[in-house]
Order: C-alpha cells, then structure tokens, then sequence
C-alpha cells in the first residue's frame, strides 16, 4: 500500500457542460463493501461481484488489480487528464492503456489504495462505476462526434444522455451479462454499432429526426452481427429502447451458463422474429409509464453525406473547416511522462479537451492550420505519430494479453511489436487478442489473431487462430477463419498470406480472396519451417471400421505438415483413407523444437493460466443472486411508476415481481433453485424453510394479501408500503445468511 495520495495536488474539475457521472455517494458505498468484506462481513465471492461494479478487475500477477475507469464516448477534458496522470505517477502504476471501448485503464495497485483512487477520481468528475460488471458498459461513439461534417447529432450527446440515465440504475446493476452500446451521429456509422449488444444510428425519416436501432451483435469466441431492431425512433424514447432490452435480458438469458448469456445469445435462441417480439411487446409495456428524463437533442443539417466511416484517419477536415488529428499510442500504452508533455502542447495551441478512439488513439479537434502542424510536429519528438493518410500506414492493435490479462493465453502486446518491426506501401489492419474475447475486435481486421493452446507431445504450446477479412466500415464483415499457426511464426504466417493476395488480382478484397481460398488453401501457402497448424491428438487412431461420419463424432482437428517440398494439408473431418497418413504426420511433427514452446518475449516455457480463455470474473455467476435483489428494487420502482400514471393492472404485475423477486432470493441463497417454478410453489417453499422466522413469514402473507385486495380496488400506496417493509425484512434475513456461511479462509 503506498503513501495516502494528497487530493489536493489535483484541482476539482467537473465539466459543467456534461452531466455529473462521478458521486461522492459511490466512493463511501465501495469504502463500505470493502470493509465489509475486510472485517469479515461479506465472503471473497460476494466482494468481487461488488468491486467488479466498481471497475476493479484481479490481475495476472496475484495481489494486483487493474482499475477501468469509465468515460463516455472517451471525452476528457485535460484537467481530468492531469489528475489521471497525477494519480498514476503516484500509485506507479504507469504506464496506463487506452481501450478499444474508449477507457482507461490502470493497472498495478494494492486493493487498500483502491478506495482513495476513487475519491481523487471523483473529484475531477470521472467514475469507474460500472465500467465492468454485468451492467451497461462504457457507451462508445464516432471518433469525431461534435464536429463530423456528415453528423446528424453530436453522438457525444447521446451517449451523455443515455450513460446518465442508467448509471446506477438497479435494472442495469446485475444484468445476466454485460451491455454493450454504441451510437453513431448519421449512415457512416462510425462507431461500428453492428459489433455490440445495442447500436443506435442517426436519421432521417419522412422528414422526422431520430434513429434506427440495431442489436445482438458481438464478438468474442462466436461473433455475429446485430440486425435491424427498430427503423427509427424519437430520441426522447431512446431510453425506453435501452430499458426495454434490458428486461428481455433479464427475462430471456440464460443465467445458468454465463458463457452463453450475451444479447446475442438469446437473439439466436428466439430467433430474429421472436426476439423482436420480445423486445416490442416490452417497449410498448414501458409505454405505459412515465418516461425516464431526457434532454432535446440540437440537430444539425450536413450538406454532404458520409462516403465511408471515418475511423481511423490521421488527419481530417472538421465541418467547421478546422483540423482534427489522430494521435496513434503504439501499444495503447502511455507513461505519465508523455501524456503530461502532450497536455502541455495542446493547452499551448488553445485545447480544452481530447477523445479516446475506439482505436486507441488521442483525437485533437478545432485546431487550426498552423497549431495543427505544430502539434503534429510535437508528437512526434514526444514519440506519438500522426499518420498523413491512414489507409496508407500500418494499423496493429492488442491487447494487454498474458502480461497482466487472467484470461490471456498469449502475448499479444510482443507479437504486435514484432508486426511494427515491418511496414508495408498498401497499409494492412492487424488486430491481436490474447484469448478468444476479442478484446482487441480481432475478427473486424483484414488479419486477426487471438491466442489459443494446443497440446503437443502432452505439453502446452502458444498458438494463434488466424482470422482474415474482417473490416469495420460499410456495415461490417466478420474475418473468415483461417489456419491455427505456432506464435513464433504467426508474424511470418500472416506476411505469406498477406503477399500472396497482393500478388493475384481475381479477388476484390481480403474477404473475397479468403472466401475462394479457404482454409486449406491458406494453409498450402504457408509454405514454412515446420508444422503450422496441431492436433489435439497424441495417440494414434484406430482406423478399424471408421467411417466419416464417426470421425465426424471424434470431432479429429485439422493437420498441416507444411515442408518446403511439399505441403500436406487434412481438413478438419477427415475422410478415411486420410487416417493413416494423419497418424503418420502426427509421428513426424517436429515437436523437439524448443520455439513451440515458448510465448514471444517470454523467457520461461510456456505455463497456460487456471483462468486463460474463460469468461472473465465478471461472467461468473452471483452467488448470491445480487439481481434479484435488484429487480424487486426495480418492481418497487416500478409500481410507484403505474401508481403515478394510475395504471392498476400495471401496479399489481410490478407489485407480484417485487415480492417474488425477494421470495426467490431467499430461496436461492439457500441453493433452492427457483427456474421453472411458478408463485404458489416459490410462497410455499419460503415457509417451509423460514418457519424459524414467523416475521417474515407474516410479512409476506400480509404483502399478499393486499396485492389481492388491491385487484378489488385496494389502495395503491399502502401495498407499496407492504412490499417496502418486505424488501427490508428479506434483505436483513439474507445477510444473517450470508454472515453464516463466510469460510474462514477467503481471497478477494
């Protein structure tokens, strides 16, 4: 723990044009849930799904913790940027990284220290508050979002507004995964919303201004793309369509496997039309109640539309005629040092504030020419770079990988920089994740790698899956899967795929070209070394009586013996007669070379972490059904919401949620599993096991019937103030539980 940090070396700043995002209120809530859990009160389980809300993340290295702070749409002013710098130079946790949803990450630091990052983080306005967790994670825009030409509506705005309305809001608190949004301010769509759980796009309908609405897309170890959700809808109802996807969640995803639990998940389990349904007959439900606050929008005329989404540009035309450029940070990576010198240079040209990209760049806006060219000049002696034309200069992202990411199998940070070791005239996007995630959107490059396992010879070697045309611009396109090569030659690898489409000139693009090739024909042309591509196994296969079909059963994976004279590739289900010469490749596989072995810059032999390629902390399941202790908040809430549009029917449903909600709760904690169940059984089974608790018991009798008379014209207020007394009694109840069943040994 290191020396208490003097908040005093930083000035209070809370941009007064942006809504408030930090609270005081949230630093003595998290001191509390740590204290609880330092004196004993909450268990290690308990204490990660608290602190995970807070943006605190375990890393690879045990005692560390990674803190994510959560930035809207990636807008800072530099006052905050000085107390960021101010708190990393401090706590030495530097240096930090910007993301690819528009945050910042330290890294590093004792859990003790945590509490007093928030309240100097608070007091230049800046929350870490959900930034991970199974809540809305941090909404990101287009890079130019205010000063676009082609923008419709500042999609900073938009951002602002819906991060406000739900931040802290117990619907969105323990969702059964994480949310992730993206708005773009017109057709270009910029922000790449077809990627993530909700995209909203600016437009223009029958001379009426407002969105479409796209949603289940993501990425991670099955991508797929969002489909269309709603043509268009007002922005005063934008909040209704996140609310209104937000409870389809809750009520439709799978919470058994958190695996399987994003909103793409359960678009592919209803099917595009039944999870249209769903989400329809929600919205027009949430219709009926009074609407969350939202602030009118200025909407702007462009006199041109967009050609192609500006995403990665070195430097661009604002609609104003001033300059905005694109400060590439190599690795994502930024020492105290370097940022303090650039906040020095911009406030020197007149900036008051700069955006984290998607791309993990600084965008630098309203400059005029000449402070354009100095600050681009500048940047460079500092060691950013300005590109002149991005589509001409090399583009390589990744992640933290293995070197502080639980979940990394590999390096990705070292085989990036062994990519910017080279550079080619026509410009390439190369993306690089540790694990299946997709943290660095890997499958939207023309080449994606994600790091994976394979054994050899009973021992574990790093390897990357290599995805090929991905893009991000025109609607999006997934890569197509392409060969699994050792990471000492996934450099190597993607070089020789890359030339040989350079070389042809049937195909169009990268994705077309893959498409035509396939995977084997990849693999022919890595005509390498050695064995590119493993197998899982180290047996040989008895070929006695096998058929296709049972090899399909045996799921056998792919095999590619890639020698100078002659490349043998077997696709994955391999007919028969391929058996024998699969078992004879196997016995021929150089696995003697110590290179398989080893991750890049990694000195040791490659170890695979407990964690490597799961879901994250944040996938775990609650155990301590932490959500629906917040949907009976939310039944609360929401029957105060009918009883002020004097909609009975309405108030009686929310009331049923809120008790049972909590009735559930006491069940589950008690490993009662409740799915499936219906009221009756749910009552009935609270009473058989809390008859030591005649309280409780004549609380929820009580709440029960006035729900019933309230069906016969009952008033409202008074079961609202039932259920709130039953709320109390259950949450005390739950925490003598709870209280009971801590182990004396915990680790947080």
């Amino acid at each position: 723990m290191g020396s208490q940090f003097d908040l005093n070396l930083i000035a209070d700043h809370q941009p007064l044009s942006r809504p408030a995002f930090a609270q005081p209120l949230d630093v003595d809530e998290y001191r509390m849930g740590y204290e609880s859990f330092k004196c004993d009160h909450w268990d290690a389980e308990r204490f990660k799904s608290f602190r995970l809300r807070f943006g605190v993340y375990s890393q690879r290295q045990a005692g560390l913790y990674m803190l994510r702070l959560k930035v809207p749409g990636g807008s800072l002013s530099l006052e905050q940027l000085d107390g960021v710098v101010a708190i990393a130079k401090h706590y030495g946790n530097e240096p930090f990284r910007l993301t690819t949803r528009q945050d910042i990450q330290l890294y590093s630091l004792d859990l003790d220290d945590i509490p007093e990052i928030l309240a100097a983080l608070q007091k230049i306005g800046i929350t870490t508050r959900e930034a991970s967790g199974n809540t809305i994670r941090n909404i990101t825009v287009c890079p130019l979002a205010g000063s676009c030409p082609h923008e419709l509506v500042d999609a900073q705005q938009v951002a602002d507004g819906l991060a406000s309305s739900f931040l802290r809001d117990d619907l969105v608190q323990n969702m059964p995964r994480k949310v992730k949004v993206a708005v773009s301010g017109c057709s270009g769509d910029c922000a790449a919303t077809f990627k993530d759980d909700l995209g909203f796009i600016a437009t223009i309908k029958d001379g009426k201004q407002g969105f479409r609405v796209v949603a289940g897309g993501g990425l991670g170890s099955l991508p797929r793309l969002a489909v269309p959700l709603m043509d268009f809808v007002v922005e005063e109802e934008l909040p209704r369509v996140v609310e209104a996807m937000a409870r389809v969640h809750h009520k439709h995803s799978n919470r058994k496997v958190r695996s399987r639990s994003r909103i793409k998940f359960l678009l592919d389990g209803l099917g595009e039309e039944g999870f249209i349904q769903a989400f329809q007959d929600t919205f027009a439900q949430l219709g009926r109640l009074t609407p969350k606050q939202w602030q009118k929008l200025p909407w702007k005329n462009p006199k041109t539309a967009p050609d192609e989404p500006i995403i990665n540009s070195g430097v661009v035309t604002e609609a104003k005629g001033t300059i905005a450029l694109f400060v590439k940070v190599v690795g994502g990576e930024v020492s105290g040092e370097h940022m303090s010198q650039l906040l020095a240079l911009v406030r020197s040209e007149g900036v008051e504030n700069i955006r984290i990209t998607s791309n993990q760049e600084i965008l630098i806006r309203g400059l005029g020419h000449v402070a354009a060219k100095n600050i681009a000049q500048g940047v460079e002696a500092i060691g950013f770079v300005v590109r002149n034309n991005s589509l001409q200069q090399d583009d390589v992202l990744s992640c933290s990988g293995s070197t502080t990411c639980p979940l990394a199998i590999s390096n990705s940070p070292a085989l990036a920089r062994q990519f910017r070791k080279s550079s080619f005239e026509d410009g390439r996007v190369i993306r690089i994740s540790g694990c299946q995630n997709s943290c660095a959107q890997h499958h939207l490059a023309d080449f994606g790698l994600h790091g994976v396992s394979r054994r050899l010879n009973g021992k574990n070697a790093p390897y990357y899956q290599i995805t090929v045309g991905g893009k991000l611009n025109n609607g999006g396109e997934l890569g197509r899967v392409g060969p699994l090569v050792p990471a000492f030659l996934a450099q190597k690898a993607v070089e020789v795929l890359r030339r040989a489409f350079i070389n042809q000139k049937q195909d169009k693009n990268l994705g077309s070209w893959a498409d035509r090739v396939g995977v084997a024909g990849m693999e022919e042309l890595l005509n390498l070394e050695t064995a590119v591509v493993s197998t899982h196994l180290t047996q040989p296969i008895d070929s006695s009586g096998i058929t296709e079909q049972s090899l399909i059963t045996k799921k056998v994976t792919s095999i590619c013996s890639v020698t100078p004279a002659k490349p043998i590739c077997y696709a994955m289900y391999a007919p028969p007669t391929a058996v024998s010469r699969l078992n004879s490749e196997l016995s021929e596989l150089n696995t003697e070379d110590t290179r398989y072995f080893y991750d890049l810059d990694d000195k040791n032999p490659f170890v695979l972490s407990s964690g490597a390629g799961g879901g994250g902390e944040c996938a775990q399941p609650a155990v301590v059904a932490e959500h629906l202790a917040d949907l009976a908040k939310v039944g609360i809430s929401d029957l105060q919401r009918a009883i002020d549009v004097d909609d009975r029917k309405l108030a009686i449903l929310y009331a049923r949620s809120a008790i049972l909600s909590g009735a559930k709760r006491l069940l589950e904690v008690t490993r009662i599993k409740t799915d499936s169940r219906d009221d009756s059984w749910v009552v009935e089974m609270v009473h058989s096991w809390n008859r030591n608790n005649p309280k409780m018991l004549a609380t929820l009798d009580k709440v029960l019937a006035l729900v019933e008379a309230s069906t016969l014209g009952g008033d409202l207020n008074v079961l609202l103030k039932g259920i709130k007394r039953w709320n109390i009694i259950v949450s005390q109840a739950i925490d003598l539980k709870l209280l009971a069943q801590i182990p004396k040994e915990k680790s947080a």
